[in-house]
């Protein structure tokens, strides 16, 4: 009987064994040889099998491996990635890193799985550069980064960025402008970012949905108002659900109180757009008014935090909305009690949506959410990011999913979905 070698199996069933790999499995499949890394990347790996996984802080400066902590099976796995080596990530989309250097700031695409890496421009022509910035702000000098498509498959992709203290817009386009293309102004804060329905869209700190024009000119259009009683300390998200868009909010609670409810209740006066009043924070964000280039380094100096603002900050509550059309242009959100069958997946990542019917590890009506009170990371140094569990929606409970570590704010756990 002739023996076939290993590198001379059949492409179909490389294919067979590629469907029931996990991630990690799926990483050293292809890099046995050649002809089994082609035979993976032609059968492509299946949707199924994508359960985000979590991008620790931990790491091991000799062999500059990284550690990924698996859902599915509740352990830790460790990937050689020289690549992030004195790095943030500031957002992840279709299986890859949005990386920021912490002394260059260059900015980098990562495919942690398939180690594949695109440069992107540099941020230092960036209308505030973020050598003005406050010594704790410009390790978070972009906040959030989100792409339009894989660029595994295309070079026609997007990226979307929240950059500096003033939470601004600035977008590129690699195979049109070929630099970052800065958006006007606006007074009020950015938060998070989405790319739904072939459009980008924003929200802002107090709740209002900005559409993101890109074309024949950047613009920014207002679709909802302000929400009234909603502009306490939070986070916010917004996330699609079965095609539907979602708003979900993040109140925090502080200094180990519980979180008081009675404060943050919804009623029919929520939508709101009356002016703006009291919304800044001279601390976390420099006075919008004074002179972009002037040195705002004098107000606190980089581990000089007044003891009356250092704090112990924990999530209180998601509260859910969804986006609904009354009427021509208007829209409302509209407060949402359940997810039904759906997880939702939360962080400085590109918020993910995900049916049980197809991961049976997991039960619906829950978020599961990491660490990205970016703003609050240096105010108590001591814990450094911390806040990561599963919601429940139905009882209003937290409950943990990994152990309650402390992880360093220069790499913040952030969820990737498996894109080998």
């Amino acid at each position: 009987m002739k023996t076939t070698e290993w590198s001379e199996l059949h492409i179909e069933l490389l294919g067979l064994i590629v469907r029931q790999l996990d991630p990690v499995q799926f990483y050293r499949f292809c890099a046995t040889c050649k002809s089994w890394r082609a035979a993976a990347m032609f059968k492509c790996y299946p949707l199924s099998h994508r359960v985000p996984w979590l991008v620790l802080s931990k790491h091991d400066d000799k062999t500059h491996a990284h550690s990924f902590f698996s859902l599915s099976h509740q352990t830790d796995y460790w990937l050689e990635l020289p690549e992030l080596r004195r790095k943030r990530c500031c957002g992840s989309s279709y299986g890859w890193l949005i990386t920021i250097e912490y002394e260059t700031f260059d900015l980098h695409l990562l495919n942690p799985f398939s180690r594949r890496q695109i440069k992107l421009p540099s941020p230092k022509t960036f209308p505030r550069p973020y050598d003005k910035e406050l010594p704790y702000l410009k390790v978070h000098y972009i906040q959030k980064a989100i792409l339009s498509k894989d660029p595994s498959s295309t070079d026609d992709y997007t990226v979307l960025v929240i950059f500096s203290g003033m939470c601004r817009l600035a977008f590129f386009r690699p195979r049109k402008e070929g630099k970052w293309i800065v958006m006007d102004y606006r007074p009020v804060l950015f938060q998070n970012v989405i790319y739904y329905r072939e459009q980008f869209y924003a929200i802002d700190m107090l709740g209002a949905l900005v559409l993101v024009g890109l074309d024949p000119q950047p613009k920014l259009t207002k679709i909802t108002p302000y929400l009234k009683r909603h502009a306490s300390t939070c986070k916010r998200y917004l996330v699609e659900w079965s095609g539907e868009l979602l708003h979900v909010r993040r109140p925090m609670a502080f200094d180990d109180e519980p979180y008081d409810d009675s404060s943050d209740r919804d009623n029919d006066d929520w939508n709101w757009d009356g002016p703006i009043k009291g919304y800044k924070d001279k601390f976390l964000f420099p006075d919008a008014d004074k002179d972009k280039d002037e040195d705002n380094d004098d107000i606190f100096e980089e581990g000089d935090i007044p003891e009356d603002l250092k704090l112990f900050y924990k999530t209180g509550i998601f509260k859910v909305y969804k986006l609904v059309h009354l009427s021509n242009c208007e829209y409302r959100w509209k407060k949402m009690e359940s997810l039904d069958d759906c997880v939702l997946f939360l962080g400085d990542n590109a918020p993910l949506s995900l049916p049980v019917a197809n991961f049976s590890e997991f039960k619906g009506n829950r978020i599961y959410f990491t660490d990205d009170y970016w703003e609050a990371f240096n105010l108590h140094h001591e814990q450094g990011c911390h806040d990561l569990g599963i919601f429940n929606l139905e009882d209003k409970t937290i409950e943990s999913f990994y152990p309650n570590d402390y992880h360093s704010p220069k790499l913040p756990p952030i969820w990737i979905a498996p894109n080998p």
